[in-house]
């Protein structure tokens, strides 16, 4: 992974650019940044077999949408329960943002509420919904840097190299428990 200062400045350029968005464009391109962290941390625990990867975490595989990544990294221990839920609040928010076609905003009463729930933020419920909302997708992109600072590459497990003594070994002990020690 980037050091600490190049995951910050990279962490200061994405909250910048979230300044200009709409509502519904903060809301989306939050939710796509945490889902490809996610996704970086899952993959710093994967052996590198990017074939096997691409079917596990791909579009429309098992670990491949954004509710999958957050459970997975919530059941591996990477992220504790809050941040879990955190996420899953963010996950429904982009979802309310992407699937409702009329205009809306982060002041709409559902979103607020949505907003009221949120955990990784130091700051009381008085702060404006869509101000919260960053804040907690920057507190919940703290933890995700910091598992992904402290993760190690696994190396892939080896096989067992079984020479040709032990297979005839096998071989003997399959014939005696199948019932065929003569054959």
């Amino acid at each position: 992974m980037d050091s600490w200062e190049e995951k910050f400045d990279e962490v200061v350029e994405f909250r910048q650019s979230l300044t200009s968005e709409t509502d519904r464009g903060c809301a989306l391109m939050a939710a796509a940044y945490l889902d490809s962290e996610i996704g970086k941390l899952l993959d710093k625990y994967f052996v590198s077999n990017n074939k096997v990867k691409e079917e596990i975490l791909g579009n429309s595989r098992p670990l491949g949408t954004f509710s999958a990544k957050i459970d997975i990294a919530y059941l591996l221990g990477f992220i504790g329960p809050k941040a879990h839920r955190d996420l899953h609040l963010i996950r429904k928010i982009r979802n309310d943002f992407g699937h409702v076609p009329t205009p809306m905003d982060f002041n709409d009463q559902s979103m607020a509420a949505r907003c009221r729930e949120f955990y990784h933020d130091a700051f009381d419920n008085s702060i404006p919904p869509r101000q919260k909302f960053t804040r907690v997708v920057l507190g919940v992109l703290a933890v995700l840097h910091s598992e992904l600072l402290r993760a190690n590459t696994i190396e892939e497990s080896k096989d067992l190299n079984i020479d040709d003594e032990t297979k005839e070994r096998h071989r003997k002990l399959l014939k005696i428990l199948e019932g065929n020690a003569d054959a």
